[in-house]
């Protein structure tokens, strides 16, 4: 009995893993938090999307936000981190590929993306159901004004 068991699970071992095939992760997103801004100096965001090394000139998308909430921040002590990428409201994602601008206009401030850097990465996949859950390609370096930075999470101070 036993020398028929093993071919059995040595062939269906063999068919499981000939039908794994990798798949290229998805684009990571920047989250970013906002530091020592009062409630009413933050109650609105202007996001910009341009075209990547256009210098901020060649614009592709806008949104305001006109009510941080609806973003799901979340508070420590002076800080707010927003979290855009996992809106139910809000499709707009810091991601590779292009330029963006963060406009706070309680302080008048102007927070600038650019050159962001992501790690193309790829999954073995080898369950129907699995999608590509958990597979992001990381980011490898972006600039913030001009300074570069790594990381996926970065710090807007007022």
């Amino acid at each position: 009995m036993k020398t028929r068991l093993f071919p059995i699970l040595f062939i269906c071992s063999i068919l499981i893993t000939s039908c794994c095939y990798n798949i290229d992760c998805e684009q990571s997103s920047l989250k970013f938090t906002l530091i020592s801004f009062s409630a009413s100096e933050m109650d609105s965001l202007i996001f910009r999307k341009f075209e990547a090394n256009s210098n901020f000139q060649i614009i592709k998308d806008s949104m305001l936000i006109g009510d941080i909430n609806i973003l799901h921040p979340y508070s420590h002590g002076d800080s707010v981190l927003l979290e855009t990428y996992n809106s139910s409201y809000i499709k707009f994602q810091i991601q590779p590929g292009y330029d963006y601008q963060i406009f706070i206009p309680g302080v008048s401030k102007l927070i600038k993306i650019s050159d962001i850097v992501e790690i193309p990465t790829q999954k073995k996949h080898c369950d129907i159901s699995d999608g590509n859950h958990g597979c992001y390609n990381p980011i490898m370096s972006y600039k913030i004004d001009g300074q570069i930075k790594s990381g996926e999470y970065f710090f807007v101070h007022r």
